[in-house]
């Protein structure tokens, strides 16, 4: 049942007796480096309690929230014909993380942040994924997919992919689950890939036709 939003409420009344305490700038600066503002304000509006902060916080959390609830749509929209090109191909790919989560697994869109759309493809897929994201506008940063693959197992595993003009959300695209700039040889070869890909599922993320990790692999 929601709380409601008068003062009267037990957390209502807690909230309204403690406000004025709290250092508000330092508790929304670590709120967003923990990745829990949206969060908060999520919850704050679900149980009516926008009433209990001062207006300038809420403006703030409410602000965040919603830039970041357009920021995930604007991705949803470039994202779908991406992963219908990649169909098309077909070319297979699991969804990872960021746009995935926020869709599926999270209670509002707006509350996972997200600074890339992750893929993890096959690694011997990597030249046709090249062809298809470089048709679509995408660039490779930072180095070729030659050299990329030719990094040694354990170590990089990914690639960076953007549009020259600016339009997001950047692409991450891994051919390992593992990707890590420390060498992680001594556990990267014991990733079964192969069972990785096999219980992968299906989904439906951003409109389109997609597989995401399946939430146990044992």
């Amino acid at each position: 049942m929601p709380v409601a939003s008068g003062t009267g409420s037990e957390p209502g009344r807690r909230i309204a007796e403690q406000c004025g305490a709290f250092d508000w700038g330092y508790l929304i600066h670590r709120m967003s480096e923990e990745g829990v503002l949206f969060l908060f304000f999520y919850y704050i509006k679900q149980f009516h309690l926008q009433n209990q902060l001062p207006p300038d916080v809420l403006d703030v959390l409410s602000c965040r929230y919603y830039e970041n609830l357009r920021k995930n749509m604007i991705a949803c929209t470039a994202l779908k014909p991406l992963f219908d090109a990649l169909n098309e191909r077909p070319v297979p790919f699991i969804v990872l993380k960021g746009i995935a989560l926020a869709e599926r697994f999270y209670p509002g869109f707006g509350i996972r942040g997200m600074s890339d759309a992750d893929l993890l493809v096959r690694k011997d897929d990597m030249d046709l994924v090249d062809a298809t994201l470089s048709a679509m506008g995408y660039v490779a940063r930072d180095s070729s997919v030659k050299q990329a693959l030719d990094n040694p197992a354990g170590y990089l595993a990914s690639l960076d992919y953007r549009k020259n003009d600016g339009s997001l959300p950047n692409l991450h695209i891994h051919w390992h689950p593992v990707n890590t700039s420390v060498p992680a040889f001594m556990f990267a070869g014991q990733v079964d890939q192969d069972r990785l890909w096999e219980r992968a599922i299906p989904a439906t993320v951003a409109n389109a036709t997609v597989r995401i990790l399946c939430p146990n692999i044992s």
